[in-house]
């Protein structure tokens, strides 16, 4: 009886380690998917990263054309100011002559 418990026992040992071994042969694989989707998912996020990075390069430059354009508009208006500041002098002037 002893000799069948332990020949139970091995087999039990046996099944426990194959098993395990099995177990731990799909959790690898799992991890090792795990990590591919992880690699995947970092590629993927690298690529927006550098999407991003180069589409704010670009809202960056049209931010400074939209400034440099204000600037000259403003540049422009003044100047039309000043040339009707000028124009209605020219005319008092002229009026007051006559």
């Amino acid at each position: 009886m002893s000799e069948s418990i332990k020949k139970s026992t091995v087999s039990d040992s046996i099944d426990k380690q194959v098993t395990n071994a099995t177990k731990s042969k799909y959790v690898a694989q799992s991890d090792d998917s795990e990590l591919m989707k992880a690699r995947e998912d970092s590629k993927h996020e690298k690529i927006t990263l550098d999407e991003v990075i180069e589409m704010r390069q670009q809202v960056e430059i049209l931010i400074d054309a939209v400034n440099k354009r204000k600037r000259k508009c403003k540049e422009i208006e003044n100047e039309g100011k000043y040339l009707q500041d000028y124009i209605g002098s020219l005319v008092q002037s002229d009026t007051l002559k006559r």
